[in-house]
């Protein structure tokens, strides 16, 4: 999932654009109040030199340059200017007008309305043209179609922008790749700066698998396989057309119709960053990302609590944790229903006669493992230089080791802490069905120093709110965060799996119905309260020393639903201790338990 910020290269056609600024994310004119000059950019794609000309209102010329093949230049105009670009060999000429700030104008005999004949197959949105070749199948241009149609429904006006501009979606075939696509072949001619020991076509048909076009390309790319949801997608949780099309909505649609935009965008991404949000996270990496990430969970379609993700993955999410997204999002896209799932959920209209089972498998070609592991490693390295935390695998948990705990005076303690947090996610996966182990791997898991005047602990962080407010990082929301590493040992003696514990908060919050919100859970709860069981229980301490207290199950729906969870599947520090001894206690929450963990 990418964006791509370097200019394409047209092997078959002249490509006009008239850009609003420089693309280099250091160079654009955002931080400006000011309206940057319009700038031109000619690219010649076409076999031959040509000769550029400036216009003035009596017709004459004033010579601007010339272009071989593959060569580019940048005029810095104003709109309305006119421009005229001759071919060398064949006089043939074209003359360009200045109406947008962001304008492009594509110039192939051989194709339809500059489509270069590669593309066989055409749809459009409202005159948004959407492009595929001849092996692409039909349904992904359908689909490609409705998903921008949802999410401009309200913005007509934005895909107007867009359309001209001259952007447009090529859609990649499952066997096609980046730099087969015309528009992309010349990106492909060589190296690319950071990996200069890969083929430049090799790089780019790893890279990516969508593009989202910027102020000097205006097309955006997806892969079918992405559309239809076919096996082997590399990005299977997600639409990579919204993602890629929200880059295209910014550097196409929006700088064209609000010439503020692109500033106070900038702005918000600057706050947030302050803020200390989207830490490490691929929408951290710049304001161009910031928004398409940002989309993605607008229309409930992000990847959550990988390498590159936090939590966040749905609108409800994204207003919670980043007011200030939001609000561009809701600004931009309205209050629209489009709530994404794949095609195969959703088999009717435009996919009405589709069969998933008649899908072709994705592979990655045996040509870009090489180029592939590069990527990857590059990506790690940079990772690993930047962060504050080291990177574990644990049961397949991810677990974020902050950096201060590794240090020679620590390590000996975090080693220990992790070695019995990999037994306790052990026998989670041991006795928690499968289907909820594997949302509770969706669950980061963060190891921390300790914090000045709070008591070391575990604790689940169900959104971001609290955390900025006590000077803790965002991106834990939605994580279980350790302090307790200096006590571990002994916490686990009285607790024998408090991961489990918090990990049942994160359960409750994240996949049970209404989250906790739970009207069966609140319902339980209520009885087992109105019932005394839990008043007078014995509780455990770490030495095995044992007296009677107020079960800590009593405190609220959650830590109940947290306590009898321990009981059920491992042990508990307060009576009940075990599930037999939970079932002839409160045998009503252990048939609940069961539907509610999936329990056959």
């Amino acid at each position: 999932m990418i964006m791509k910020y370097c200019l394409s290269r047209f092997p078959f056609a002249l490509l006009l654009l008239l850009a609003a600024g420089p693309w280099a994310a250091d160079a654009v004119a955002a931080d400006d109040a000011r309206t940057p000059r319009p700038q031109l950019q000619i690219i010649n794609g076409s076999d031959q030199p040509v000769d550029i000309f400036w216009l003035d209102a009596d017709g004459q010329r004033t010579p601007n340059g010339s272009l071989k093949p593959g060569q580019d230049t940048v005029i810095k105009t104003t709109l309305g200017h006119r421009f005229a670009v001759v071919g060398q060999r064949d006089g043939s000429e074209q003359v360009v007008i200045s109406r947008l700030p962001v304008q492009g104008v594509r110039l192939d005999a051989a194709g339809r309305d500059g489509v270069p004949p590669f593309y066989s197959q055409s749809t459009s949105v409202n005159g948004f043209p959407i492009v595929a070749s001849a092996t692409v199948d039909p349904h992904a241009l359908a689909e490609a179609k409705y998903l921008i149609e949802q999410m401009l429904a309200l913005r007509p006006d934005v895909l107007k922008a867009m359309t001209d501009s001259g952007a447009r979606l090529c859609i990649m075939a499952y066997n096609e790749f980046t730099t087969d696509l015309p528009e992309f072949a010349r990106m492909g001619d060589r190296p690319h700066p950071d990996f200069p020991q890969l083929d430049g076509k090799d790089y780019w048909d790893a890279r990516a698998r969508g593009t989202g076009g910027s102020q000097t390309d205006p097309f955006c790319s997806v892969g079918e396989e992405n559309l239809l949801g076919y096996p082997g997608d590399p990005y299977a949780s997600e639409s990579i057309l919204i993602h890629e099309f929200a880059h295209s909505i910014h550097l196409r649609g929006l700088v064209n119709v609000d010439p503020t935009f692109d500033r106070r965008l900038q702005q918000t991404y600057r706050q947030a960053m302050q803020q200390g949000l989207w830490k490490g996270k691929y929408a951290g990496v710049n304001r161009f990302e910031y928004f398409a990430e940002g989309v993605q969970s607008w229309f409930d379609d992000n990847r959550e609590n990988d390498h590159d993700h936090n939590h966040v993955n749905t609108r409800a999410e994204l207003l919670e944790y980043d007011p200030g997204l939001a609000a561009i999002c809701r600004e931009v896209f309205g209050d629209t229903v489009l709530k994404y799932t794949k095609p195969a959920t959703r088999l009717k209209d435009h996919l009405a006669d589709y069969d998933p089972a008649d899908a072709p498998t994705f592979r990655w070609p045996a040509r870009l493992t090489r180029a592939k592991q590069a990527i990857r490693q590059h990506a790690q390295a940079r990772d690993a230089q930047a962060g504050t935390h080291e990177d574990r695998k644990l049961a397949g948990w991810t677990v974020h080791v902050h950096k201060q705990l590794l240090a020679p005076d620590h390590r000996k303690a975090t080693e220990t802490a992790l070695r019995l947090l990999n037994r306790q996610l052990d026998e989670i996966v041991r006795e928690v069905p499968p289907p909820a182990v594997a949302e509770l791997r969706k669950v980061p898991l963060w190891i921390s120093p300790e914090y000045e005047n709070v008591q070391p602990r575990a604790e689940y962080h169900p959104g971001a709110g609290w955390l900025k407010n006590n000077g803790r990082d965002p991106a834990m929301a939605k994580g279980v965060e350790f302090t307790n590493v200096r006590i571990f040992e002994a916490e686990t003696r009285r607790m024998p799996n408090f991961a489990l514990h918090e990990l049942a908060h994160a359960y409750h919050d994240r996949v049970l119905p209404k989250g906790f919100g739970n009207p069966e859970l609140k319902a339980a709860y209520e009885r087992m309260k109105a019932g005394g069981l839990y008043e007078r229980v014995e509780r455990r301490n770490s030495n095995g020393e044992t007296r009677i207290d107020r079960a800590y199950a009593l405190t609220n729906p959650q830590e109940y639903f947290a306590e009898v969870s321990e009981a059920y599947f491992s042990t508990n520090d307060f009576f009940p201790y075990t599930r037999d001894e939970l079932e002839r206690h409160d045998p009503e929450v252990v048939k609940l338990l069961g539907e509610l963990w999936g329990v056959q």
